[in-house]
Formats: C-alpha cells, structure tokens, sequence
C-alpha cells in the first residue's frame, strides 16, 4: 500500500531462483518430423557438416554424395542397421576417397556408439586382410576395438511413469543432474 505523500523510491528488481527442468517423453519411439529448415549450405560437405541431408534433393550432386546423405539420413532416423549396411556399400564401391573415409568414419563412430564391439573388430580384421589403404591409421577405433569386443553393450532403460528431476547450473554453467550409480 502506497500512503500519499510518502516516497518509496525508484522500483528495484525482484529475482527469483527457480531450478530448471526436463522433461524426457519416452513414449514415442518413432522419428519426429523436423519442419523444413532454411538451409544456408553452400556445398555439399558444409551441408553434411549441417545434418542437412535434403541438400541433395535440392543441388546437383553425385550418386555417391546422395548415397552418403541418405545414409546419414538413416543414422538420424534410428535405422543404424540399414545405414551401416548403406555406409559399407559406399565404402566398398565409392572410387571418392573422401566418400570412402568419411563413410568408414561415420560407420565406425556409430558403431562405437552402439557399443557393438564385435563389428568393430571385424572392420579392422577385413581392412587388414584385404590391404585397404584407408585403413593404415592406427589410432582409429577399429585398431583398437578387439580390446573391447567382448563388453557387452549398455543397457539403458526408461521408466514408464514420468520424473521430474531438478537441473542444477555448474560453475561454468552447464546444465548437470545429479545421478548415484550402483
């Protein structure tokens, strides 16, 4: 309440702190449609480096760059089966040295991510039998993916019911969620 002739000064601001939250739906297993993006992309590996696989639908490019984009289309639509089969065919018939490692790059990034392993260390067992000079670097995940070839995959599992759990901001202000494991 404001007494008339009395003086309350300039008005100061109120700051509340409210932790932020997700919220994950784990009810829906199938892609959700993106609308149509604005691409800015004025190449084809800018537009790959962009996620932006309609680039191909759009700009004249080779049958390997569209293979390759419909691969990476595959891999962001959860279809992991069908986009390793699709990146090992690019791999093996591609005469573009860059198609070729960049396809035997995301192959073996999502494979990695997978936690499959095993495949891995086939991929470098086979490059190593058939002298594939895109297979000479030593530090890639295939070299040493036969130490691992034999951990199981991660098991993740959702809930059925929602939680809400509290973000909390780090020092330098990420987003963290404070978890106990085992």
């Amino acid at each position: 309440m404001i007494v008339a002739g009395t003086s309350c000064g300039p008005p100061k601001p109120v700051l509340f702190y409210v932790p932020a939250s997700v919220q994950v739906d784990t009810s829906s297993h199938r892609a959700r449609r993106v609308s149509a993006i604005a691409s800015t992309s004025h190449s084809f590996w800018e537009a790959m480096s962009s996620l932006d696989t309609g680039y191909v639908y759009r700009h004249q490019v080779s049958e390997t760059e569209r293979d390759f984009a419909k691969a990476l289309s595959l891999i962001m639509n959860g279809r992991h089966d069908d986009a390793a089969l699709a990146l090992d065919g690019i791999h093996a018939a591609s005469t573009d040295s860059t198609i070729r490692v960049a396809s035997r790059v995301l192959m073996t990034a999502m494979l990695q991510y997978q936690d499959n392993w095993t495949l891995l260390a086939e991929l470098d067992s086979l490059a190593r039998v058939s002298g594939n000079p895109d297979s000479s670097d030593k530090a890639g995940v295939e070299s040493w993916a036969i130490a691992f070839r034999k951990v199981p995959p991660r098991q993740i599992k959702f809930a059925e019911d929602r939680t809400v759990l509290p973000l909390s901001l780090s020092v330098s202000g990420v987003p963290m969620i404070e978890v106990t494991i085992n």
